[in-house]
């Protein structure tokens, strides 16, 4: 994946086929489906990839669904505006009366901001990552940068609903202090929940039910 979009196929159709054997192995049955998520605003061609990549592993293809409308039906937001901060790109949903009316995904996520950190320290990003999570309040004036950075793309993807509460899902701005940092650059609301990573795979297995 680059920027939410699938950049290697076989390399993701290796990766998606391993984690269903280490799945098998560790609850002792055979998967036969999955449901897959693709960044909001995407051409089809793209998003159909994502579909090509589960079945190209052996699984059938349960649902395939935008990871804002993912995120969304685990937080049943009805007026407010959806925000999924992945690793490379950031996705933009505003629902009003419970419809999705604008949606959008801009590069910028949780990758960006290691990278700040790692050339800042000098280490590498896997490492910044590491970093981040650990220790994210005595690193927040090194990567401030990068959750503005988001925060500006998040201000972009929804002009004209400042008005509305930003919703936070996604691993990419899971830092102590990030959602206060958006939250003062756009002078908005800024709504935070408990383990915001696994918001978006929880839509995406309830999609399929």
């Amino acid at each position: 994946m680059r920027d939410g979009v699938v950049f290697d196929f076989m390399g993701a159709v290796e990766s998606v086929s391993s984690l269903v054997r280490k799945s098998k192995s560790v609850l002792g049955y055979d998967i036969a489906s999955a449901s897959t998520g693709f960044p909001p605003g995407i051409g089809a061609a793209e998003s159909r990839t994502c579909r090509f990549v589960i079945e190209r592993a052996g699984l059938e293809c349960a649902a395939l669904v935008d990871e804002v409308s993912a995120a969304n039906s685990v937080l049943d937001i009805e007026d407010g505006v959806v925000v999924d901060v992945g690793h490379g790109s950031t996705g933009v949903g505003v629902m009003i009366d419970s419809e999705l009316v604008e949606v959008g995904d801009v590069p910028g996520g949780g990758m960006h901001i290691n990278l700040i950190l790692a050339g800042a320290l000098k280490i590498s990003e896997k490492e910044a990552e590491i970093a981040k999570r650990r220790n994210g309040a005595e690193v927040l004036d090194i990567i401030r940068p990068g959750i503005e950075r988001v925060a500006y793309s998040i201000a972009r993807l929804s002009r004209n609903y400042e008005h509305l509460p930003l919703h936070i899902a996604g691993g990419g701005l899971m830092i102590p202090g990030a959602c206060e940092i958006v939250s003062q650059f756009l002078e908005r609301q800024v709504v935070n929940y408990p383990n915001p990573l696994y918001i978006t795979p929880l839509g995406l297995a309830r999609s399929s039910i």
